[in-house]
Order: C-alpha cells, then sequence, then structure tokens
C-alpha cells in the first residue's frame, strides 16, 4: 500500500472549506476562522479561486448567484488571512516571512543561555581600550541589530534587536540588507557596535567597569599631557626674547607635569586598595 505524500497531507483542502457548497460557505470561514491556521486559510483560499475560475469558464448566467456567493467566502478568507498576519509576534514574522535568519542564528549570539546567571550590562559606547576575561567578569564587543520593516496588515512599522557577536568583525545582517534592497523603503537597518560587561556580582561588574573607564581616562590624559610638553617646549624655543610666552610655556609644563603625577599617584593609591585593579577586565 502506497504511504500518502506529506505534501498532499499538508495542502489537502479542509473539511469545513466546502466550495460546492457556496450558500454556507462565507458563515463556515466565520465560525472556523480562529480555529484554522494560515496555511489552512491560505488552501481553502486557492481552493476557492480555482472554483470561481471554473464558474466565469462556464459563462453560464445561472450560475452568476453561486460567483457572488464564491467572492463574498473570498473575501472572508482574505480578512482572515490579515488577521493572523496581524497577530503574528514580529520575531516569527521577520524570521518566518521575510526570512531574515541570520540575525536569529545561534551561533551568532552574543549572549548565551550560559549567561543566564550573570549580571548583564550593555555599553552603547564601547571604550576603546583592552580589555581580558576573568573568572569573575566577562567583556565582549559586540553589535546590535535593529531592523524595523513595514507591516501593511498593521499599518505600522515594527522593530526587533538583537545583539550579535563581533567576532571577525563588524556584523550586519546580510538577509536583512538583501530584504531591504527588494523592498526599498519599506525596512530598515540600523547596526551599532556595542560593549557587554557580564559578571556574577553587582560588586564585580562595578569595579570591572570603573576600572575601564579609569584605565581609558588615564591614557588620554597621559596622552594629552604629553603632547601640552611637547608644544609648550617648542613654543619656548620659538619665543625669540618673549618673556610673557616663555613665562605661559613654562606653567603650562609644570600643570602638565603636575598632572602626571596626580595620575600616578592615584594609580599607586588603587593599586594598594587593590592589587587586582589594573589586571580585572
Amino acid at each position: 500500500m502506497a504511504e500518502d505524500d506529506p505534501d498532499e497531507q499538508t495542502t489537502k483542502v479542509p473539511s469545513w472549506c466546502e466550495v460546492g457548497d457556496p450558500d454556507n460557505l462565507s458563515t463556515k470561514i466565520k465560525d472556523n476562522r480562529e480555529s484554522a491556521t494560515k496555511e489552512e486559510l491560505e488552501t481553502c483560499l486557492n481552493s476557492v479561486r480555482d472554483e470561481i475560475e471554473k464558474v466565469l469558464e462556464n459563462g453560464n448566467a445561472d450560475d452568476a448567484d453561486k460567483n457572488t456567493k464564491l467572492n463574498s467566502a473570498l473575501g472572508e478568507l482574505q480578512m482572515a488571512i490579515l488577521g493572523k498576519d496581524a497577530t503574528t509576534p514580529i520575531k516569527e514574522y521577520v524570521e518566518t516571512y521575510l526570512n531574515v535568519t541570520d540575525i536569529s542564528d545561534k551561533g551568532n549570539k552574543c549572549i548565551t543561555p550560559d549567561d543566564a546567571n550573570n549580571i548583564i550590562a550593555v555599553v552603547e559606547e564601547p571604550l576603546e581600550t583592552e580589555l581580558t576575561n576573568t573568572d569573575q567578569t566577562k567583556v565582549r564587543t559586540c553589535t546590535r541589530n535593529t531592523f524595523c520593516v513595514r507591516r501593511p496588515e498593521k499599518n505600522e512599522q515594527e522593530c526587533i534587536t538583537y545583539l550579535n557577536s563581533k567576532d571577525g568583525g563588524p556584523f550586519c545582517s546580510t538577509d536583512a540588507s538583501n530584504y531591504m534592497k527588494a523592498h526599498p523603503g519599506d525596512a530598515s537597518l540600523y547596526c551599532q557596535p556595542v560593549q557587554v560587561f557580564l559578571s556574577s556580582t553587582g560588586t564585580d561588574l562595578l569595579f570591572v567597569y570603573i576600572s575601564t573607564i579609569y584605565k581609558w581616562a588615564a591614557s588620554v590624559i597621559g596622552i594629552v599631557a604629553v603632547l601640552v610638553i611637547v608644544i609648550s617646549g617648542i613654543q619656548i624655543s620659538a619665543a625669540a626674547g618673549d618673556q610673557q610666552g616663555v613665562t605661559n610655556a613654562k606653567n603650562r609644563i609644570f600643570q602638565s607635569l603636575g598632572g602626571l603625577a596626580l595620575l600616578f599617584l592615584s594609580a599607586i593609591i588603587l593599586y594598594t586598595i587593590n592589587p587586582n585593579f589594573f589586571t580585572a577586565g
């Protein structure tokens, strides 16, 4: 005995979709529109369209009433399908109907289920400083993909956001970009690099974040101080007897040296308080 074709089972017309009984078809569609799946509604829709084509091909004047009732049923089905689309969550809509799947790929996740027990903080502006993971904290540079699409069935735009891994460089959704090219004006994609801090306790997270800010600020201050010293030295060399210019340049040099000394002393104090301050994160 031959097995049933899976495709035929999937596309089988629902029992309530009786196109041969157009008098009651609209009523049956209304009664089953909530329980029926979108696939069942679409299958019934195609069946009704086929029946309308047969009626038109026959060209029988007696079938005019039947054609009217079939078109009424067709309108009911179209409204039911729009209703199914309108209640579809944006995540399912994007991944299933728009086929934008690369940003939802589990292999690209910035935050995985293994991170569920950690406290997570997302920094919108990544600090350009080298950070390493420790037993207590992890620091990741990721990309936030925000994909917005206009949904005709709702007559409004909806957005969905994913945090994706940035291993190997910036990651922006290729599927979303391709959809935007095929449907100009219907969607938008915004990619933004972010820094993600994960820690087992809030104290460790705060400590690492302060340490990160300090190291970033210290590097900026050090560079600025050195530049001021170099520029002031050049101004002294080119003063050509301008005592006021020499005095001002010397004051800037002394102030910059004082700032570097203060920065060095603060580092000593922080190291004394916690020897791991400059290695955490």
